[in-house]
């Protein structure tokens, strides 16, 4: 049974993370897949993968997927093992500097845990500095339930909740 929108959003989602971390990439986007079953709307679910891997003028390819993130993207996800790359952490920046200018889009940030190398530590820390929160989790299962628990109660309180009437209303 899938719950009803009165209105054709579409949410755009980005997961960033190491091109090793594959398999947590797809974790999630199975996660957003189902959800778009499940809500009833449309749910754009993007990484590196998704963009054109052929040399562009100006530069990496990674200034296509950093223009989508600063001007499409409603959510970004960041799925981290072990270390942060260079990549990763422009793609976060990209999103954060975005989120502060313009409170968007929405951040997440899943840690595994564990012993990490040198620049998880020194990113953690720089979450930490600025007030911000990741989720550490276990192992792939941890990481699908922790996501797909957030995302739910985004999708609810984003699509749901000015739509729910009481019933008295509902007359």
């Amino acid at each position: 049974m899938s719950i009803k929108v009165n209105h054709n959003h579409q949410l755009k989602v980005f997961i960033a993370g190491s091109k090793v971390l594959s398999e947590q990439r797809n974790i999630l986007r199975a996660v957003l897949m189902r959800q778009q079953g499940l809500f009833n709307i449309m749910i754009e679910a993007k990484t590196f993968e998704e963009f054109s891997d052929s040399l562009i003028d100006g530069g990496a390819q990674k200034t296509l997927y950093n223009k989508y993130i600063a001007s499409e993207a409603d959510i970004v996800v960041f799925v981290l093992d072990g270390s942060v790359g260079g990549f990763t952490k422009e793609e976060f920046y990209v999103a954060y500097n975005n989120y502060l200018l313009y409170k968007r889009p929405l951040i997440y940030v899943y840690c595994r845990q564990g012993e990490g190398a040198t620049n998880i530590m020194e990113f953690k820390n720089e979450l930490a500095s600025r007030h911000q929160y990741y989720t550490e989790y276990a192992d792939n299962m941890e990481l699908e339930r922790l996501f797909e628990k957030s995302i739910n109660e985004y999708l609810i309180n984003t699509f749901f909740i000015g739509c729910i009437r009481t019933p008295k209303e509902q007359v």
